[in-house]
């Protein structure tokens, strides 16, 4: 065998096994923006998904634009909640992950109704 093809056959080995985790991704994203009645961004509200067939649950807190973002997450059925003090909770469900997309879900939350004595 000549060099030339040695090397070939080296090069086509090494970019079969960089690419083959790339194309064995079985997970997507989830993310948005949680903003208010009149549009103003709400921080450090709490992000909740749930997949829907396996009950499993991840959390995290909006950022200081109000934003979240759930990375890796396995295809399939997801419910989003949100809360944060004042605000009402929010629940959306009917959110379909397939592979490799990138949902987004803007969030808007209510005032929370205001208790009377």
């Amino acid at each position: 065998m000549s060099r030339s093809t040695k090397l070939c056959l080296l090069f086509a080995a090494l970019l079969t096994f960089l690419t083959a985790p790339a194309l064995a991704q079985t997970s997507g994203s989830i993310s948005g923006e949680v903003r208010d009645e009149k549009q103003a961004v709400v921080t450090n509200a709490t992000v909740t998904v749930r997949n829907v067939k396996t009950n499993e649950t991840r959390s995290t807190t909006t950022d200081g634009d109000g934003r979240y973002r759930f990375t890796g997450m396995p295809v399939g059925d997801y419910e989003l909640t949100v809360e944060s003090t004042g605000f009402a909770k929010y629940v959306q469900s009917g959110i379909s992950l397939v592979l490799n997309q990138a949902a987004t879900v803007a969030v808007s939350l209510k005032t929370a109704a205001s208790r009377k004595s």
